[in-house]
C-alpha cells in the first residue's frame, strides 16, 4: 500500500478513538465479539484502500481496537496479528511520528502495550513484560494507558511469574494513583491474591472486610472476594465442601471460569470424592447456561485430566495423556492454576507408581510454592501433606524403580 506524508494532531487522534470506540462497543452489543472481529476485518480492508490522513486515522485506531478485541475473544491467526502490527508500524511511520520525541508518540506505547497483552494471553510473560517496558519507554512523558495502568500491567507480570512481593508492590502503587472502577478492583483483588499466596491471611481478611465498606463494587468482584476467602478457607480448614457447593448449579459461581478451577482443585486434593461433583466436562459444558472458551488453555488441559482419570481409556493411552499435561501446564495464565496442576500430576503419578515422576513433580511444585510465597511454605494450597508422607517421596530411590517396573509389566 502506497502512503502520502500525513500529519495529524492529539485532538484529531483522542476524537477518533472515541468514535471507533463507540463503533466498536455498538458492534459487540449487537452481533457479540466474535462476529464483531470479522467486521472490523473487513473494515480495515475498506480503511487500508484510502490514503488521506484521516482515513488512515481511522485505520490505525481501528487495528488497535481489532487486535484488543482479539485478546478478549480470539479470533485473529497469528499471521493476521503480525500483518496488522505491521500494518500499523507504516502507518505510524508514514505519519512521521517519532518515537519518544513525538506528541502522539503514546501511539507506539499502545501498539506494544497491545502486543504484550497478546504476548500475555499466549503465555509468552517474559515476552509480555519486554513488550510493556518498550510501551513504556516509546511513550515517553505520556506512557500507554497512564502510569498508574502501566504498574496494573506489570504487577499481573509479575504474579504470573510467581513474584507475589513485586507484584503486591506495584499493586499498592497502581491503587494508589487513584485508580477507579474495573481497574481498582483489579489491583485490589491482586493485592488480596498476592497476601494469600504469602501466607498473611490475617492482613488479607482485614483488606477484603475494609473493601466490602466501599460503595459501587461490581457483581464479580464480589464473586472474586468470596472465592479468594473460600481458597483462603482450604489451606487454614482443608476442607473442599464450600468450594464445591459455591459452583454447584444455581449458585454464585456456576460459572466457567469458577468451574474449571473448582475442577482443578477437586483433581489436586487426597480425596476424590470430589471428581464425583463433575459430570464428563465436554458434557458440563455443552449446557447453554455455561458460555465457555473452548478454545482455552484450562478447558484443554481439563478435558485431559478428564480422559486420564478415565477407565474405559486404555492405561497406556492416559500413561500418554500425562505426557501432554507436561509441556503446557507452564502455559496457563494464572500461576496458582499451574500449581494445582503440577499437584495434581503428581497424584495421578503416585496412583499409578510412577514414583520416581511424582517425586520430580512434587520437587517442581514445591519449588514453585517456595517462589511464589517468597521462600515462607512449600506448600501453599496446604493439601499436599499427605504426598510427602508417601515412601517415594521419603525414599533413597530403589522403591521407586521396584515400583515402576511392575507398572511396566503389567501394562506390557
Amino acid at each position: 500500500m502506497t502512503i502520502k506524508i500525513i500529519k495529524w494532531t492529539t485532538k484529531e487522534i483522542d476524537s477518533i478513538k472515541a468514535e471507533v470506540r463507540q463503533e466498536v462497543l455498538d458492534l459487540v452489543a449487537a452481533h457479540g465479539e466474535k462476529e464483531s472481529l470479522k467486521i472490523l476485518k473487513d473494515k480495515i480492508f475498506e480503511l487500508s484502500r484510502d490514503e488521506d490522513a484521516m482515513s488512515l486515522a481511522r485505520l490505525l485506531i481501528t487495528i488497535f481496537n481489532a487486535l484488543s478485541l482479539h485478546v478478549r475473544a480470539g479470533g485473529f491467526s497469528a499471521s493476521e496479528i503480525q500483518k496488522s502490527v505491521d500494518l500499523a508500524y507504516a502507518i505510524l511511520q508514514k505519519a512521521q511520528i517519532q518515537p519518544i520525541k513525538s506528541k502522539l508518540a503514546f501511539l507506539y506505547g499502545e501498539l506494544h502495550l497491545i502486543k504484550s497483552n497478546i504476548a500475555y494471553q499466549e503465555g509468552d510473560i517474559w515476552g509480555s513484560t519486554w513488550q510493556l517496558q518498550t510501551a513504556m519507554r516509546l511513550s515517553s512523558a505520556a506512557p500507554a494507558g497512564g502510569v498508574d495502568y502501566q504498574h496494573l500491567t506489570l504487577a499481573l507480570r509479575c504474579m504470573r511469574l510467581g513474584h507475589s512481593t513485586i507484584a503486591l508492590q506495584n499493586f499498592r502503587v497502581a491503587e494508589a494513583l487513584q485508580m477507579e472502577g474495573n481497574s481498582f478492583e483489579i489491583a485490589r483483588i491482586g493485592q488480596i491474591r498476592a497476601l494469600r499466596f504469602l501466607g498473611e491471611f490475617d492482613e488479607m481478611k482485614k483488606l477484603i472486610a475494609a473493601t466490602r465498606e466501599l460503595s459501587s463494587l461490581s457483581q464479580k468482584f464480589e464473586l472474586e472476594l468470596q472465592w479468594e476467602l473460600c481458597c483462603a478457607d482450604v489451606y487454614m480448614n482443608g476442607d473442599l465442601a464450600p468450594m464445591m457447593l459455591l459452583v454447584r448449579s444455581g449458585k454464585s459461581h456456576y460459572l466457567p471460569s469458577y468451574l474449571l478451577e473448582a475442577y482443578f482443585w477437586a483433581q489436586a486434593v487426597s480425596s476424590t470424592r470430589w471428581l464425583q461433583d463433575f459430570p464428563r466436562l465436554q458434557a458440563l459444558f455443552r449446557r447453554p447456561s455455561l458460555h465457555l472458551r473452548k478454545d482455552s488453555l484450562s478447558y484443554k488441559i481439563a478435558l485431559t485430566f478428564d480422559d486420564c482419570h478415565d477407565q474405559a481409556i486404555p492405561f497406556q493411552k492416559r500413561y500418554v495423556l500425562v505426557e501432554e499435561l507436561f509441556t503446557i501446564v507452564s502455559e496457563l495464565e494464572s500461576v496458582d492454576k499451574q500449581l494445582l496442576c503440577w499437584l495434581a500430576i503428581a497424584r495421578w503419578l503416585s496412583r499409578n507408581m510412577a514414583s520416581r515422576l511424582a517425586k520430580l513433580v512434587m520437587a517442581e511444585y514445591e519449588a514453585l510454592c517456595m517462589k511464589v510465597s517468597c521462600g515462607r511454605n512449600k506448600d501453599i494450597f496446604g493439601i499436599a501433606q499427605d504426598l510427602t508422607q508417601k515412601a517415594w517421596y521419603l525414599s533413597q530411590g530403589s522403591q521407586d524403580q521396584e515400583d515402576e517396573d511392575k507398572v511396566i509389566e503389567e501394562t506390557s
